[in-house]
C-alpha cells in the first residue's frame, strides 16, 4: 500500500540503518545453521534442499520409462511430462507397476514432518514424501534438476546424474499476498502467478479482494458492490502511471479495464464467483491454500460509495489520511459485515479469513451519535474499544463457522484475542501488546518483504539476507510461523509491470523461507542464473539483475 510506504522519518531512518549494515554475506540466522550442500554444476535448485549427495551412476530419462503413480498425483504428473517433452520430446506413461526403469512416487507417513527425498540411481528415480503435498514438492524439484541434466532432444533422452536430496522446510507459512483492488489482475493470470509459486514452494495465496479503489467480489445480498464498487474514476496513481508509461510501457494501464463514462475515464474490473471458485481449485491442485482478504472497517471507501449507509455519516470520505470507514455501531451494518463473511466462507475452503483492521480512522466514529449510545450500551470507554469488539465479535463469527480470523498488525494496538494470527508489516513499531499476548506472527516487514517496491539488486539482496534480528533482536523467536511477500498494486498497472516489480524477488524470498538457516547470496546467484533463462522461455518480463550479467 503506497500511502504505508510515505510513513514518518523513523521509517526512513529504519531504511538507512539496513543499507548501511547491508552485506552480501548471509544474515545471521535465527536458530541453529544447517550445513549447506555443495552446489555442482548440475545443480540449481530453487530454494535450496538441505542436502544434496551425489553419485557416480547416471539415470538415462527416455521413453521408456514409466512414472509408478495412482491418479492422485494427476497435477503433479502432468506439469512433469510438461516439461519432459519440452526439454526432449519425452511423454511418460502412467503405470501401476514397472519392471523397467521407472519414476516412483510414494508417500512414507515415517518421513518428518512436510519433507520428501529424492533418490536416482541408474534404474529408478523414487520421489517419497510425507504425504501427497510433500511429493508434489519432490516432483517441482526434480523439474528444475532436469534444467541443468544432459538433454538430447534429437535423441529424446535425458542424462542425470545419480543423487540423493533430502529436503524439508523451514516454515509453514509461505505466502504470496496480490492486491487485486488498486489494480486487476484475471483469473488466468492468478492461476499463472500460482504456478511460479508452486515451482517455489510457495504454500498460501493471500487475496487482498477489496479496498478504496475497488471491490472484486461479488456478494449477492449486496449487487451494488459489483455495479458501483468494482469501477473508479482515474485517480491519482492511474495519472501517475499514464506520465510513466511515456517512458516505459509497462506502467501502460490494462485497457480491458478502462471505460469512458461520462467523458471521464474510468477503472472497472471483477471476478465472477465461478471465477474465484476456478482460482481456488486450480491452486488445491498445486497446494496452495487460498486466503481471502475483505479489509474492514478500514479501507471501505468502495463499498461505502455503493451503499453510504455503512458509514457513520452516510457518505463516502476522507479523513486526515484514510478513508471513513464503515460503522459497526449499527446493526445494519454488522449483518452486512457477517453476509460478507458468509459468502467468502462459500468460495474458499481454508480455515483463515483475513479481516484486515488496518489503518482506521476513526473520527467519525467520534462524532457520531450512534457510537455515542453504542459504546454505553456495551461499557466501552474510547472508539479504540469499537474496533476491538468488531474484531472479537467477527472473530467469533468465524469460529462458529469452524474458520479462524487472520488481522494485520495495527489490531493489536486496540487488542485481539491470542489464537490470531497477526500480519506483521509496521516494521518501524515494535507489536508489543501482541508480544505479550502470545499472538503467533506471520512476518511481512514491508523494509524488506514489500515487492511493490522499485526493484534493484540491493531490494533481492537484502530480502534474501533478511532476519529478524537486524531489526528485533530476538523479540520474535519462536513465534514466527512463516513470511509473506506482498504486492500492493497502486504502480503496477499491467501484468508486464507485475513481472518487472515480483521476479526475481520471489525466487528470493522463496529461498528465505523455505531454506532460511541455509542461505547463501553467493550460491543463490549461481543458481538463480538458470531459472533466468526459463522465465525467458517463458516469456516472463523480470527485472534483470546486475549481479547475474
Amino acid at each position: 500500500m503506497i500511502e504505508r510506504i510515505l510513513k514518518t522519518t523513523l521509517t526512513l531512518l529504519l531504511m538507512l540503518a539496513v543499507i548501511q549494515t547491508y552485506s552480501c554475506k548471509k544474515a545471521a540466522a535465527t536458530a541453529a545453521e544447517e550445513p549447506k550442500p555443495a552446489l555442482a554444476g548440475s545443480h540449481a535448485i530453487i530454494p535450496l534442499p538441505q542436502s544434496v549427495a551425489y553419485a557416480e551412476e547416471v539415470f538415462v530419462l527416455d521413453n521408456e520409462v514409466k512414472i509408478v503413480a495412482d491418479g492422485q498425483y494427476a497435477t503433479a504428473v502432468n506439469l512433469l511430462n510438461k516439461d519432459l517433452s519440452q526439454l526432449a520430446g519425452i511423454s511418460l506413461i502412467v503405470s501401476a507397476s514397472a519392471s523397467g526403469k521407472a519414476i516412483v512416487l510414494k508417500e512414507d507417513p515415517g518421513l518428518s514432518p512436510a519433507s520428501y527425498e529424492i533418490a536416482i540411481n541408474k534404474d529408478k528415480i523414487s520421489i517419497t514424501g510425507r504425504n501427497k503435498e510433500s511429493v508434489f514438492h519432490g516432483i517441482q524439484t526434480l523439474r528444475q534438476y532436469l534444467w541443468t541434466a544432459s538433454q538430447d532432444k534429437a535423441g529424446r533422452k535425458i542424462t542425470l546424474k545419480a543423487v540423493v536430496i533430502k529436503d524439508k522446510p523451514s516454515y509453514e507459512w509461505r505466502v504470496f499476498n496480490l492486491d487485486v483492488a488498486r489494480n486487476f489482475y484475471t483469473k488466468d493470470y492468478v492461476k499463472k502467478l500460482i504456478d511460479w509459486m508452486a515451482l517455489y514452494k510457495l504454500n498460501r495465496l493471500h487475496l487482498h479482494l477489496t479496498d478504496d479503489q475497488g471491490w472484486r467480489i461479488p456478494i449477492p445480498k449486496y449487487p451494488g458492490l459489483i455495479t458501483e464498487g468494482s469501477s473508479r474514476p482515474f485517480n491519482e496513481y492511474d495519472l501517475e502511471n499514464i506520465e510513466r508509461a511515456k517512458s516505459n510501457p509497462i506502467y501502460t494501464i490494462d485497457n480491458r479495464f478502462v471505460s469512458t463514462s461520462n467523458g471521464q475515464k474510468v477503472y472497472k474490473a471483477a471476478y465472477t464467483r465461478a471465477d474465484l471458485e476456478e482460482i481456488v481449485a486450480y491452486a488445491a491442485s498445486n497446494y496452495v491454500e487460498v486466503i481471502p482478504e475483505v479489509d474492514m472497517p478500514g479501507h471501505m471507501y468502495a463499498a461505502i460509495k455503493a451503499y453510504p449507509w455503512l458509514s457513520s455519516v452516510n457518505a463516502a470520505g476522507w479523513g486526515k489520511e484514510f478513508s471513513w470507514p464503515i460503522c459497526p455501531c449499527k446493526p445494519d451494518v454488522m449483518q452486512f459485515a457477517y453476509d460478507v463473511l458468509d459468502e467468502l466462507m462459500a468460495i474458499f475452503p481454508s480455515k483463515y479469513i483475513h479481516i484486515g483492521n488496518d489503518e482506521v480512522d476513526k473520527t467519525t466514529w467520534e462524532s457520531s451519535p450512534e457510537c455515542a449510545q453504542y459504546m454505553r450500551s456495551n461499557n466501552l470507554s474510547n472508539v479504540g474499544q469499537i474496533q476491538k469488539l468488531l474484531i472479537t465479535n467477527l472473530q467469533n463469527y468465524l469460529q462458529s463457522k469452524g474458520r479462524k480470523a487472520m488481522v494485520w498488525d495495527d489490531a493489536t494496538e486496540v487488542g485481539v484475542n491470542p489464537d490470531v494470527p497477526v500480519t506483521y508489516w509496521r516494521d518501524w513499531i515494535t507489536p508489543n501488546r501482541a508480544l505479550a499476548n502470545g499472538n503467533r506472527f506471520i512476518m511481512t516487514p514491508w523494509t524488506w518483504f514489500y515487492l511493490s517496491s522499485t526493484p534493484s539488486d540491493e531490494a533481492i539482496s537484502t530480502l534474501y539476507n533478511f532476519s529478524p534480528a537486524q531489526r528485533f533482536g530476538n523479540l520474535f523467536d519462536d513465534r514466527i510461523d512463516g513470511y509473506q511477500a506482498c504486492v500492493f498494486t497502486e504502480n503496477i498497472p499491467s501484468e508486464a509491470a507485475f513481472e518487472y516489480y515480483v521476479y526475481p524477488r520471489l525466487q528470493a524470498f522463496a529461498e528465505l523461507v523455505w531454506a532460511n538457516n541455509r542461505r547463501e547470496m553467493n550460491s543463490f546467484v549461481q543458481r538463480l542464473k538458470t531459472h533466468l533463462k526459463t522465465m525467458d522461455k517463458e516469456g516472463v518480463r523480470y527485472k534483470v539483475p546486475g549481479f547475474t550479467k
